[in-house]
């Protein structure tokens, strides 16, 4: 299943009327509700993961 293609389904819902995107905050938890719904499990959506958590050096960003 290729990523890109549930990216354009999600955008085709939403030009659509079928979901509803009111400021940044709604389009990640309505596309994490999506890609959630329509990829295998195997995929881990993730919101707002805190950097640490990615062993980053945090003052680069």
């Amino acid at each position: 299943m290729k990523l890109q293609a549930q990216l354009v389904e999600f955008m085709n819902q939403v030009s659509n009327d079928g979901i509803e995107i009111y400021n940044e905050f709604s389009i990640q938890f309505e596309l994490a509700i999506f890609l959630r719904a329509n990829l295998p499990k195997e995929y881990k959506i993730q919101l707002e993961r805190n950097i640490n958590y990615l062993d980053w050096i945090k003052s680069i960003f």
